[in-house]
């Protein structure tokens, strides 16, 4: 496994047409192939399949109405032959400037010669006291 610059330069890429709510590089992006899996924060984000994801990136940069301001951290990317992956802890900065921590992974798969996202996870950590109300 080898560090990659080129994935590492994806995830900026992907953060930045999120937070400015142009979704075209994540359709370009998104494999079209089964497997492909989306997970958000929200318990509903989960989203199996190209058109289900779409319409999920499409409904919340609609709700941010400028997209989803993610600020990314010092995202860490690697590959071995044609699987990617990478992790970030990043932050979500709502415009009344409210920052909340997240944790973001990305797995990419070479599909003709093109990175495509195969996997993508944002998450809210929190402790399992919390979650379960023992805070």
């Amino acid at each position: 496994m080898e560090r990659s610059e080129e994935l590492r330069d994806f995830v900026l890429l992907y953060c930045q047409g999120i937070a400015s709510g142009d979704l075209g590089f994540v359709e370009r992006h998104l494999s079209r192939q089964d497997g492909l899996l989306v997970i958000g924060t929200d318990a509903h984000d989960w989203w199996a399949s190209f058109a289900t994801a779409l319409q999920g990136y499409g409904a919340q940069a609609r709700e941010g109405s400028r997209g989803i301001p993610l600020v990314l951290g010092d995202p860490q990317a690697y590959r071995e032959g044609s699987v990617g992956w990478a992790a970030d802890r990043v932050v979500i900065r709502l415009p009344a400037g409210t920052e909340i921590p997240c944790r973001l992974t990305m797995v990419w798969h070479q599909e003709n010669g093109c990175w495509k996202i195969v996997q993508h996870h944002l998450s809210i950590g929190i402790g399992i006291d919390e979650a379960a109300g023992r805070t």
